[in-house]
């Protein structure tokens, strides 16, 4: 999973707009993660 969380995230650096829905998904799941 974690290997999945790097790959959105540099997705969003990349400013990839082809999946917007799962940009707001890790956006979620990275504040529950720190916790």
């Amino acid at each position: 999973m974690g290997r999945e969380m790097t790959r959105l995230m540099l997705s969003l650096a990349a400013g990839e707009d082809d999946a917007p829905d799962p940009v707001i998904l890790p956006t979620h799941l990275i504040p529950r993660a720190s916790t």
